[in-house]
């Protein structure tokens, strides 16, 4: 039986089924499996637990233009969509103004980006990966005080700059001015009455894709310390670009305005602009953000549904939101993380087995690389757990000891599944 025969039907094994008598081979033989004797559900390995936090307003106005956006991707079938891909969807929040006033642009949406705040924060403690759909850019501000006091980083996806102030601005957009504010560049007054709010290192503040910027905005832009990345550096160049940034420590927003999506893709909004990213482009920046930054949060912004008439920019977001969520969340802290760590390991007994001669971990029966995520660091480190994992043996990638961890599931936790490891 091949090795990946032997995954499928393990992978289907009913709780507390013994591994034995299915024909094994010796864990001696290099490419056989090896016994380690407790296996998880698929359901507890893969997951990642996420809260819709819906934002259906453009300037001050529900479900107008781009304010329609966040409820039609809800329609469109994004909850089965995240279900089909082995996520669970935990709620579907929809943040709304203060009916005691009356609409208006600047006041709604500081009332939207305070209670979006306290949302995003309380998604977190719940251990929930907050993934907001909002009509404006701007309720970035309130996405990103709902994840402090964490060192963050933005990276901010939009053709346009959004980084206009009042002094700059000729327009009067404040979606115009949303990164600015993220950065405390302008309405600071009215910013500091969200909950949370810090204004982000403009070293660790990314506009990427921008091509369609004011006068005034570049200036600005250019004396600033903001780390403009075209499209022409997408993605190739992503990668030493986030290498040589100083990200130790942060955590990640993932701001997504889809119209940085080139018009062929389809019209996000009314503001389409040409020289856009393609699809392929967009979800190898975002897995070049994902290796460097762990996220603790994304939204998608200033989606119009009226503009894409062919739903192009619909099924892009839908693959752009698969690569934001694949996989993990937050490494570590149980903010939408549900891949083979601390939560699991508590599901499984003590288990020593000894490495083979010569030989190396290659993969599991879960869809995940075991160097990766199987066993990345001890556990008293990553995770706050009471045992560890060991990887240390001949080449560096022996497996010892699989130590219980006491510190989520608690000691009530049973051994009542079962995992098989094989060797190369």
């Amino acid at each position: 039986m091949k090795l990946a025969e032997r995954g499928r039907r393990l992978v289907t094994a009913t709780p507390g089924r013994a591994v034995a008598g299915m024909g094994l081979q010796s864990a001696a033989e290099p490419g056989t499996l090896c016994g380690i004797v407790k296996c998880l559900p698929f359901s507890l390995i893969s997951l990642m637990h996420i809260q819709l936090l819906l934002v259906p307003y453009d300037s001050g106005q529900r479900g107008w233009r781009c304010g329609a956006g966040p409820e039609h991707l809800v329609r469109a079938g994004l909850p089965a969509h995240l279900h089909r891909q082995g996520h669970v969807v935990t709620a579907i929040h929809t943040i709304e103004d203060d009916p005691a006033h009356p609409p208006a642009e600047i006041r709604t949406a500081f009332e939207l980006a305070r209670r979006l705040a306290a949302a995003v924060r309380s998604a977190r403690a719940a251990g929930h990966f907050p993934l907001v759909l909002s009509g404006n850019c701007n309720s970035a501000v309130g996405t990103l005080s709902g994840l402090t006091p964490a060192r963050r980083a933005t990276f901010w996806f939009d053709a346009h700059g959004d980084c206009n102030t009042p002094e700059t601005t000729t327009s009067g957009f404040l979606d115009g001015m949303g990164l600015a504010i993220t950065t405390g560049l302008c309405w600071r007054q009215l910013a500091a009455t969200v909950p949370g709010f810090e204004p982000v290192a403009a070293e660790t503040t990314f506009l990427l894709g921008a091509r369609d910027l004011d006068g005034p905005e570049e200036e600005l832009l250019q004396r600033s310390a903001i780390v403009a990345v075209p499209v022409g550096q997408i993605p190739e160049g992503l990668p030493g670009i986030l290498a040589r940034a100083p990200l130790a420590d942060c955590l990640g927003y993932l701001h997504l305005d889809l119209d940085v999506l080139d018009p062929t893709v389809g019209h996000a909004n009314y503001l389409p602009v040409p020289g856009g990213l393609s699809v392929p482009q967009l979800t190898a920046a975002v897995d070049a953000i994902r290796a460097r930054v762990p996220l603790g949060a994304a939204a998608l912004t200033s989606y119009s549904p009226d503009d894409d008439h062919d739903q192009g920019v619909c099924r892009a977001a839908f693959a752009a939101i698969d690569a934001i969520v694949a996989g993990k969340g937050e490494q570590g802290t149980g903010n939408g993380e549900r891949w083979l760590t601390a939560a699991a390991a508590t599901k499984l007994g003590v288990t020593r087995e000894p490495k083979p001669a010569g030989g190396s971990i290659t993969r599991s029966l879960f869809p995940v690389p075991c160097s990766r995520f199987l066993f990345p660091v001890p556990c008293s480190r990553r995770w706050g757990c009471s045992g560890g994992l060991s990887v240390r043996g001949a080449g560096g990638h022996g497996l010892r000891e699989w130590a219980r961890s006491s510190s989520l599931l608690g000691r009530r936790a049973k051994p009542d599944w079962e995992i098989v490891v094989w060797w190369r």
